[in-house]
């Protein structure tokens, strides 16, 4: 699993998330917009964040929502994207 460095900016609504390899590469870059939850993954225990976009939480470290969307049809998590980092621009 890789390094995860997480910096809040922009009165806590937009987070630039980095991923590491073991040897301190950087992997990826992403800005998303969302809060941080009280929620933490159940496979990793890193903190969620709901992202603003889709209406959904998601982990950070995993790249994985925390749920299926809650229908096709729906405005927001019916048009996200497979795994969160997919569509959110690369650095800043």
């Amino acid at each position: 699993m890789p390094e995860i460095e997480i910096t809040k900016y922009n009165h806590d609504t937009h987070f630039e998330i980095i991923q590491k390899d073991s040897n301190g590469t950087i992997l990826s870059e992403t800005v998303i917009y969302g809060e941080m939850t009280d929620q933490k993954c159940e496979k990793c225990g890193e903190t969620m964040i709901h992202a603003s976009d889709y209406d959904a939480e998601f982990c950070p470290v995993c790249n994985e929502w925390n749920g299926p969307p809650c229908s096709p049809n729906c405005h927001h998590c019916g048009n996200r994207p497979e795994r969160p980092f997919d569509k959110w621009p690369k650095g800043y």
